[in-house]
């Protein structure tokens, strides 16, 4: 009997007011803390309370150039909703220059990447522009933390290294005429990142000598997403699978199939792996096996983020909404499906060993049975 994967649809709580896509959610104090911060398209940033179930602040870092209009639903008892920014009105129209593209987090700082190829920082806290990051020509795809230096990806194809305390343009490294989607720090390398392209070539760089040491041809579409753990590199993107490499030697080491659109967002926790994808749904792989251990099913639209508060799961998508998503009761699910498998095994065992075991029986029974009829036979004959 095969063991089917139940797709979970229990997610406990919504978090709604943003009024455009959410581009990333982190949590400052990590997977025990009870703080989630969400960055939007919208062009703001707004910190929820996951214990009081409240916004404890939100800060409009920019107005995106288009017309942003709030989804209005209809509130459930498991709705976590800004009541404030739904009362604010039915639409507003924005007034910036270019529409929010990335959006990185620390603890205090908040780095927002623009389709114009701009960056800029806020302070948190306050609320307050900190610098202004120009040099790319293209949009900004992705952003990730350093030290205290601040990458960047655009689509003018190359990556930019930022001092994050001053604003200062550290270095440039150009990949190839092609986007730059994605950067991961290379696992106990703390000078060296990885480059997915849409190229579908991935690049291993030095950036303190900027000099490129590896390259993988790592997929057959372009890459959107990459993370890393150990000794293995997963790679993801338009060609709706996940690979891992040996970060070593570069040779693949395990597909996982399973989406059946565009993979956004790689990330491992507790050892095992999650990937949010544009067909609304969340996977969670077993590393070793590429099996799915469990589906997180939910979303009205595309999955592009998703993070660890509080041991839940936290999932941001193009629906304007985040939810969440209770990890303990998907371990007791992963447990039972395992105990099954287990028994349905021992089960198999059981009916092959029995057939086996009656397939003798009649095989011995049957040599008696010849035999008795040759004594028989020599009997006979003797007789005569």
């Amino acid at each position: 009997m095969a063991i089917r994967i139940v797709k979970s649809k229990g997610w406990k709580d919504r978090l709604r007011g943003h009024k455009d896509a959410i581009l990333a959610v982190f949590s400052p104090d990590g997977p025990e803390g009870t703080t989630l911060l969400s960055g939007s398209v919208d062009g703001s940033v707004r910190a929820w309370s996951l214990s009081e179930r409240r916004v404890l602040y939100k800060h409009r870092l920019s107005d995106p150039p288009v017309l942003a209009s709030p989804v209005l639903m209809h509130p459930d008892e498991t709705d976590f909703i800004d009541e404030e920014d739904l009362r604010s009105g039915t639409e507003e129209e924005s007034q910036g220059n270019s529409a929010i593209s990335a959006i990185a987090f620390t603890t205090s700082m908040v780095f927002v990447g623009f389709d114009n190829g701009k960056i800029c920082s806020w302070d948190l806290e306050h609320g307050q522009l900190k610098f202004t990051f120009s040099a790319h020509t293209g949009r900004i795809t992705c952003m990730i933390l350093m030290g205290s230096n601040l990458l960047s990806a655009s689509y003018d194809g190359t990556m930019r290294c930022w001092n994050t305390t001053n604003g200062s343009l550290l270095s440039t490294f150009t990949v190839s005429c092609y986007p730059v989607s994605c950067i991961c720090m290379v696992p106990g390398k703390p000078d060296q990142v990885y480059l997915g392209s849409w190229d579908k070539m991935v690049r291993k760089v030095d950036v303190i000598k900027q000099e490129c040491i590896q390259m993988i041809t790592a997929a057959e579409e372009p890459i959107r997403c990459m993370c890393a753990m150990d000794n293995l590199l997963f790679t993801a993107g338009c060609d709706l699978i996940i690979q891992s490499w040996n970060i070593e030697t570069g040779a693949p080491v395990a597909t996982y199939r399973g989406h059946s659109g565009w993979i956004n967002h790689l990330q491992i926790f507790d050892n095992k792996l999650y990937s949010a994808s544009d067909d609304k749904i969340v996977k969670v792989w077993d590393i070793k096996t590429t099996h799915v251990l469990e589906d997180f099913c939910g979303h009205e639209d595309g999955v592009l983020s998703l993070a660890m508060a509080g041991r839940m799961l936290y999932t941001g998508s193009l629906d304007q909404s985040i939810r969440s998503w209770d990890l303990a009761e998907m371990e007791r699910r992963i447990i039972e499906r395992r105990a099954m498998r287990n028994e349905d095994l021992q089960s198999r065992r059981y009916e092959i060993y029995y057939k086996l075991m009656s397939e003798g029986s009649k095989k011995k029974a049957g040599k008696k049975g010849k035999k008795g009829k040759k004594g028989k036979k020599a009997g006979k004959k003797g007789k005569k």
